[in-house]
């Protein structure tokens, strides 16, 4: 079972296949959320999340499957 992680990303709108939200954590990396609520789907907004990485498949080429466990709207 994979560690879980927390870190702080900005919530993207990625125009690639069909389009979708992703989050680029605050060192660059990029994650796909598997489960991102309808009230985090905002271009820009940041958040702080916990999760783990997910070992699956998915149609989007972009960024490293995650699943959220925890979100809040970060403020610093």
């Amino acid at each position: 079972m994979k560690e879980e992680i927390c870190f702080v990303a900005e919530v993207r709108w990625i125009s690639l296949e069909g389009g979708f939200y992703g989050l680029v954590s605050n060192d660059g990396r990029k994650f796909m959320p598997l489960n991102l609520s309808e009230t985090f789907r905002k271009e820009g907004l940041k958040i702080r999340v916990k999760g783990r990485v997910k070992n699956v498949v998915s149609i989007y080429m972009w960024g490293i499957p995650f699943e959220i466990y925890e979100i809040d709207v970060y403020s610093p």
